[in-house]
């Protein structure tokens, strides 16, 4: 009975005793953006669809708990490309649709939860757009359309938007992690994982006089390389 309770207590250690340090997580995520016109713009404006994508890295603590759970709270640093899109109906066309893309450098805050190799966060953040594209495009007929690009940049943005000219942001994030392994020695390389998941996020479009603009909500994948300390 001893050895038993020996070594329960052995195990409850090594797990209680992880590492834990510094972790860094590299972001490639590519998704469907649903544009929610905001605001009495003087027309009827209805939902439409878009691409949204970002490159970021996520950079932090993590303190590693017992049973194989931990808590890390990360900064978020990155380049991201979102798409406000809406359209216009009861036209004399037969689509008439305008999206109003923007580049931007992303600063946030996402701390997660981890349980094995499943990770949730939550997080907010802005974005501050540098660089932007309004695009059109009108359908005249089943063999007739046209599309017109419009590139504006900080200070245009700046003197368009003049209300709100940043886009903050909330997301949900949801990782899967796979351990990477040595195949010279077939043993799990601790420190390095490799991950895929989806996200969930809205973002606060920029707006103009009296707060006439579109948010956007987003739905996509996102995959992922962690680097975290290993075990002790």
């Amino acid at each position: 009975m001893k050895k038993y309770l020996f070594l329960m207590i052995l195990l409850i250690n090594s797990s209680v005793f992880a590492k834990s340090g510094f972790e860094a997580i590299i972001n490639a995520n590519i998704g469907k953006s649903i544009g929610i016109p905001i605001g009495d713009a003087g027309f009827e404006r209805k939902v439409s669809f878009g691409f949204d994508a970002a490159l970021t890295a996520q950079l932090g603590f993590l303190a590693d708990l017992n049973n194989n759970m931990g808590v890390s709270i990360l900064g978020e640093i990155g380049l991201s490309h979102d798409n406000f899109s809406y359209r216009i109906p009861n036209t004399i066309f037969q689509r008439h649709t305008i999206h109003n893309q923007f580049t931007s450098l992303q600063l946030g805050v996402l701390p997660k939860f981890n349980i094995n190799n499943f990770s949730v966060g939550l997080g907010a953040g802005v974005k501050i757009p540098f660089h932007g594209k309004i695009k059109t495009y009108t359908r005249v007929s089943d063999t007739e359309s046209y599309r017109r690009y419009e590139r504006i940049y900080f200070n245009e943005i700046k003197s368009i938007y003049n209300q709100m000219f940043v886009i903050p942001y909330i997301k949900l994030t949801f990782d899967w992690y796979f351990s990477d392994i040595n195949y010279e020695t077939r043993e799990y390389v601790d420190t390095r994982d490799f991950g895929i998941g989806f996200y969930l996020g809205y973002n606060f479009g920029p707006k103009s006089r009296n707060y006439i603009g579109t948010d956007s909500f987003d739905i996509g994948l996102q995959l992922s390389v962690r680097f975290k300390p290993g075990k002790n």
